[in-house]
């Protein structure tokens, strides 16, 4: 796990006051995660839609991944926030570990895990929140309650998922499902992700070494096995501005996709108990994007071999050299 990993990162501001909202009742401490890499239109919509929860927050941490001076500049004219510069981009998964570890310093109850393209609907965490009738908030094996995510004004449906660990499957939350007051999990997204303090401090940071993608996937199952429950409040809403563009599919074949194939395979290996030729379904899905995204091109068959190869073994943090190396071609979606 990354427990002992060390954020290469300095405070820039801290809070003059903590964000408040006039008559916005705060029943329970929140602490907003925010991870952004040159993205500023994205990130003040995002600060912006945080700033007008109907329920007020304690404290907002952007976690600035080496963004260049248009978000320094946005930032630096903010107030109510704490900014974590980091020197080198670490990804979205180093980047949340960074600002999960900092909001643990900061004694709230719970931490709201957001990317810089999830623009949260007003109401989202008292919805979250405020549902006695349907959750029992001081239950010991509560650890997160998620909004449902729309792309477009549609339910994306593979934010919220169920895993089985003997086939390796992972299904998304059905449609039919979002007409429920609450539904139990196993696993989502860090779009609006609100999990308990106090599980963090059970089971771990995020894991900074996935860098990008499944390091969601992987909190979630690591909070699963350590006996905690997940919950989707179809209630609460999310929009994630999502590049129609952005997904995997579209290729071309590349960084984004070799850590997305190493990091689900780890995931895969840590946590599921499937038999040998279970494997044959997420391999071939793997061959499948290959040849949709990649197209024939050799470069593409040496990122997915690589991604193969990696995730056989332990992955490593992301050194200064191989984040600059890597980050020119990382897109700017985490």
């Amino acid at each position: 796990m990354s427990d002992e990993w060390s954020p290469d990162a300095r405070i820039l501001h801290r809070p003059i006051a903590m964000n408040t909202i006039d008559d916005a009742p705060m029943l329970q401490s929140v602490t907003a995660i925010v991870v952004t890499h040159n993205r500023p239109v994205l990130l003040r919509a995002a600060l912006d839609a945080l700033k007008s929860q109907t329920m007020s927050l304690h404290a907002i941490v952007v976690v600035d991944n080496a963004s260049d001076p248009e978000t320094v500049l946005l930032l630096q004219g903010e107030t109510n926030l704490v900014v974590l510069r980091m020197e080198y981009n670490l990804g979205g998964s180093g980047g949340f570990a960074a600002g999960v570890e900092q909001a643990l310093s900061m004694s709230g109850e719970w931490i709201w895990l957001v990317d810089d393209d999830a623009i949260l609907h007003r109401a989202a965490l008292e919805n979250l929140l405020c549902d006695q009738n349907n959750i029992d908030y001081n239950a010991a094996d509560l650890a997160v309650l998620c909004p449902a995510v729309e792309e477009g004004g549609e339910l994306a449906l593979m934010h919220r998922r169920y895993f089985d660990p003997n086939t390796l499957r992972e299904s998304v939350v059905p449609r039919h499902k979002y007409s429920e007051k609450v539904v139990e999990i196993d696993a989502a997204s860090f779009v609006g992700f609100l999990v308990k303090a106090d599980a963090i401090r059970h089971v771990g940071l995020p894991d900074a070494r996935f860098f990008l993608g499944y390091d969601d996937i992987e909190l979630s199952l690591r909070l699963k096995q350590s006996g905690y429950r997940l919950f989707l409040l179809p209630a609460s809403r999310v929009d994630h501005r999502h590049a129609s563009g952005a997904r995997l599919r579209h290729g071309p074949f590349g960084i984004k996709h070799y850590y997305n194939l190493r990091n689900r395979f780890i995931v895969y290996r840590k946590f599921g108990h499937a038999r040998a030729w279970r494997w044959l379904s997420p391999f071939t899905q793997g061959l499948m994007l290959l040849l949709i995204a990649g197209r024939g091109r050799p470069t593409s068959l040496k990122w997915w071999w690589r991604a193969m190869r990696d995730a056989r073994t332990e992955p490593q943090v992301a050194t200064r050299q191989c984040a600059e190396t890597d980050a020119v071609k990382v897109p700017t979606k985490r």
